[in-house]
């Protein structure tokens, strides 16, 4: 019996409309040559970090006295990876970026950023956006909620759990710009906190020096002066580590490949699509005219 769904009928069908398939796929094949090329190069730039270990022999130590030092506000040391997780978190928040990671690069770059010369290492901007000429922003200024939002796009940030090694990762038209920006982020990253422990405790040690003068038992006094030694101890690893917060093992560089796009990848998806497209449409037809021609 005949079905209507043969593979020969179906060839045949698609090759006395090879000329609709041909002409479909082709469209489909231009456009996605034209879209390919219209998309800047993007290149990345990565850094390979290793959460640092904090002192165990203070850890323990304020462990043992875990009481006084919760009555003195002090935090006990957190795990390298609990310190990784924050930095992580504070990377990707919008105080990170509006107060250390904006400020130190021309927003323009990031906001407005169109196309980059490799011969003079310059940039061309998008004109409804910024007038590169005069300087000045269209529409009143840069939208900072945006600058945000393509600083997300363009960052790629990831703890690893069997390693606990931290990828941190840019993408930018530039490939200039992805590296320092991506050594940006870590020299910033580690300044936050860094500063944010190095006041922690400078406030306990003045608590527990100002508490030292009004406790009379032994005992307690002995304890403070434990913390206040633990604490001096952290105030110099604080000032004396060139990496605080991460060891890096693989710095970023200036990538010479592009990353993105992938040129040949988006043709040929064009192309299939294209096809899938024209069999559709041809089979479609015909099966139409026979239905109706019944």
């Amino acid at each position: 019996p005949d079905n209507g769904f043969e593979l020969l009928d179906i060839l045949k069908i698609l090759w006395e409309r090879k000329y609709l398939i041909v002409i479909v796929t082709s469209i489909f094949i231009l456009t996605s040559i034209i879209f390919a090329l219209s998309l800047p190069n993007l290149y990345k730039s990565d850094a390979l970090l290793m959460p640092q270990q904090g002192d165990s022999s203070m850890s323990s130590m304020l462990n043992q006295y875990s009481s006084v030092a919760n009555l003195a506000g002090i935090s006990l040391p957190e795990s390298s990876s609990s310190k990784a997780q924050e930095a992580i978190s504070r990377i990707t928040s919008y105080d990170f970026f509006s107060k250390h990671f904006l400020p130190n690069i021309a927003i323009e770059d990031l906001l407005a950023s169109e196309k980059w010369d490799s011969s003079t290492n310059k940039y061309s901007y998008d004109k409804s956006i910024f007038n590169s000429e005069s300087g000045k922003w269209i529409d009143g200024g840069p939208s900072l909620q945006k600058a945000y939002k393509i600083y997300l796009e363009c960052l790629s940030i990831s703890l690893s759990k069997k390693t606990s090694f931290v990828s941190v990762s840019v993408k930018h038209i530039s490939p200039f710009a992805a590296q320092e920006w991506t050594q940006l982020i870590i020299d910033q990253i580690d300044k936050v906190m860094r500063d944010i422990d190095r006041e922690e405790s400078t406030k306990a040690v003045n608590f527990l020096n100002t508490l030292a003068l009004s406790v009379k038992y032994e005992g307690i006094k002995k304890n403070l002066s434990s913390l206040q030694e633990d604490q001096m101890k952290k105030l110099m690893m604080i000032e004396a580590s060139d990496n605080y917060v991460f060891k890096v093992l693989d710095s970023p560089i200036v990538p010479e490949r592009k990353f993105e796009p992938r040129r040949l990848v988006i043709v040929i998806l064009g192309m299939i699509l294209g096809l899938l497209l024209s069999i559709i449409i041809s089979l479609t037809q015909h099966y139409t005219r026979k239905s109706h021609a019944k």
